[in-house]
C-alpha cells in the first residue's frame, strides 16, 4: 500500500467516525459540555484511531489491532458506564456504535473501501431512525413477525439445501427451482400485505393489485422467472418442440 492509498483510507476512517459522531452528537446536542461521554469529536477520533491501528497491523500483527480494540472499548465502556449510572440509562447503543466505529476505521485501511463506506452509512441510518424503528416494532404483530421469519427460513435455510437438479425419471422435477417458485409466490403475497399495511386499506390495495398484476404479466411472458427458473423451463423436454408451451408454463407457475 503506497502513501497516497494509505492517506485515502485513513481519510475514510476519519469520515466514518465523523459521520457516526455527527448523529450521536446531534442526538445529545442538548447536553451540557462535559456531561456526555462521546460526541462528534470523540467518535471521529475513535474512527481515526481504528484506521491508525489498522495501518500498524498491515503486516499481519492482528494482536496489536486486538489490543487497540480492547483498550478503546474498555476506556469508552468505563466512561459510558459512569454516565449511565448518573443518568440511570441502561442503553448500550452508544457503546456498540463506538466499538463499531473503531472496527470500521480499521477495516477501511485493511479491507474494501466501498464496503467500509457502505457499512458506515448503514450504521448512521440505523442510529438516526431510532424512533421510526421503535414505532414500526410496536406495530408488528406476532403473526406478521412469524410470517417474515418463515419466509426468511424458506429462503436462506431450506433453499440452499435442496439439490439444483432434476430428481425424477422424466427429468422434469427440480426441487431447487420448484422451491424458488414457492418463495417467489410467498414473497409477492407478503409484499402485497406489507404495502396494504404501510399505505392503508385504500391506497395499499390499489398498489398491491398493480404489483400483483404486473408480476402476473411478467411471469406469463417469462421475464421474471429468474435465471434458475428460465433455465429450468428451457431444459424441459418439450421446450424445443413447442416454444409456446414456455408461456403456458409461466402461466401455470403463477
Amino acid at each position: 500500500m503506497d502513501q497516497t492509498d494509505l492517506i485515502l483510507r485513513l481519510g475514510l476512517s476519519f469520515a466514518v467516525g465523523f459521520l457516526i459522531g455527527l448523529e450521536r452528537g446531534w442526538r445529545e446536542r442538548d447536553e451540557e459540555e462535559g456531561h456526555r461521554t462521546a460526541g462528534l469529536r470523540t467518535f471521529t477520533l475513535i474512527g481515526l484511531m481504528g484506521g491508525i491501528f489498522g495501518a500498524l497491523s498491515q503486516g499481519g500483527n492482528l494482536v496489536l489491532l486486538a489490543a487497540g480494540f480492547v483498550t478503546v472499548g474498555g476506556a469508552v465502556g468505563a466512561f459510558m458506564w459512569r454516565e449511565g449510572q448518573q443518568k440511570n440509562d441502561l442503553s448500550a447503543t452508544s457503546l456498540v456504535a463506538a466499538l463499531l466505529t473503531f472496527l470500521l476505521g480499521a477495516y477501511a485501511v485493511l479491507g474494501d473501501l466501498q464496503v467500509a463506506a457502505g457499512a458506515g452509512v448503514a450504521t448512521v441510518i440505523i442510529l438516526a431512525n431510532k424512533e421510526i424503528l421503535h414505532e414500526w416494532l410496536t406495530r408488528i404483530s406476532w403473526p406478521e413477525l412469524r410470517s417474515g421469519l418463515l419466509l426468511a427460513a424458506m429462503t436462506f435455510m431450506l433453499l440452499p439445501l435442496l439439490p439444483d437438479r432434476t430428481v425424477d425419471p422424466w427429468n422434469v422435477l427440480n426441487p431447487h427451482a420448484l422451491w424458488l417458485m414457492t418463495i417467489l409466490i410467498a414473497a409477492v403475497s407478503f409484499g402485497g400485505y406489507a404495502i396494504v399495511k404501510l399505505a392503508g386499506p385504500k391506497a395499499g390495495l390499489i398498489l398491491a393489485a398493480l404489483l400483483f398484476m404486473k408480476n402476473i404479466a411478467d411471469v406469463v411472458e417469462g421475464r421474471t422467472l429468474s435465471a434458475p427458473l428460465q433455465t429450468y423451463a428451457l431444459e424441459l423436454p418439450w421446450a424445443d418442440e413447442d416454444p409456446d408451451l414456455l408461456r403456458q408454463f409461466g402461466d401455470l407457475v403463477f
